[in-house]
């Protein structure tokens, strides 16, 4: 795997540590708007597996 194919990884990684943060903070009651938070999710989870697809195909065909 190249560097930028690792660093693509890093990205999701990263991303999917603030949207485990902003998960945390709203089963502890410091957010309101379920469905904003669920909506929110969802398309966090979407992205982020569209990012991780790339950074694994990505680095296939580099």
């Amino acid at each position: 795997m190249d560097e930028r194919a690792k660093g693509r990884v890093y990205d999701v990684c990263h991303e999917m540590r603030g949207l485990a943060s902003a998960l945390e903070a709203a089963a502890h009651g410091e957010m309101a708007e379920p469905e904003l938070i669920v909506e929110y999710a969802s398309g966090q989870i979407s992205r982020l597996s569209d990012m991780l697809a790339v950074a694994i195909v990505g680095s296939r065909q580099d």
